[in-house]
């Protein structure tokens, strides 16, 4: 658990932020949005939930094959929730108002600038504060390219990892339930 609140610090200084610490994505990191995303991801939430599963599963005197899989499922289960999370900005008929505030280094921002770098000029206003961007204007940019549907994609490979690793342990309504909330992110 110790290492999972490492990397959960270590999260907090990776990539550019700005003067107040939120988080920027950086131009040298999007050159490849998948790898920074999970990168960010899995410190900030995907060590700590995957580290979690590990530490139950050796605590309930689990093998250490058995241990890995439980990281790996938590890990993947982490990750497909936070691209979940990441669309919810993006999808008709969501909780968010136009010009409201929203993560710039989320997975659809981040895959939109792979795609078109030239969204940095409005994301660069946001060195000093993130308050500075327009975000009508970042939403609007992104809602019309391929970030959403890379997001989608990134969630449905994340989702569908957990499942396969889910499938090592044994029958039960604990593994049943697992299975649930993964479908249920599918449907969200």
């Amino acid at each position: 658990m110790s290492s999972a609140v490492r990397d959960l610090a270590e999260g907090e200084f990776v990539g550019r932020r700005d003067q107040q610490n939120n988080p920027l994505p950086s131009p040298q990191g999007v050159s490849d949005a998948t790898e920074d995303w999970t990168l960010r991801n899995v410190l900030s939430a995907g060590s700590l939930l995957g580290k979690s599963c590990q530490g139950t599963l050796k605590l309930a005197g689990h093998g250490t094959e058995l241990q890995e899989q439980g990281y790996k499922f938590g890990k993947h289960l982490a990750l497909a929730w936070q691209a979940c999370l990441d669309l919810e900005p993006f999808i008709a008929g969501s909780q968010y108002a136009s010009g409201s505030m929203f993560n710039l280094t989320s997975a659809p921002v981040l895959f939109h600038l792979e795609h078109d770098p030239s969204l940095f000029t409005e994301i660069d206003k946001g060195v000093e504060s993130v308050q500075n961007v327009d975000y009508d204007k970042v939403h609007s940019i992104v809602s019309k390219g391929p970030g959403i549907s890379q997001t989608k994609q990134l969630q449905k490979e994340h989702s569908q990892k957990a499942m396969e690793v889910l499938q090592v342990f044994r029958e039960s309504d604990a593994r049943t339930a697992l299975s649930n909330i993964i479908v249920a992110m599918g449907d969200l």
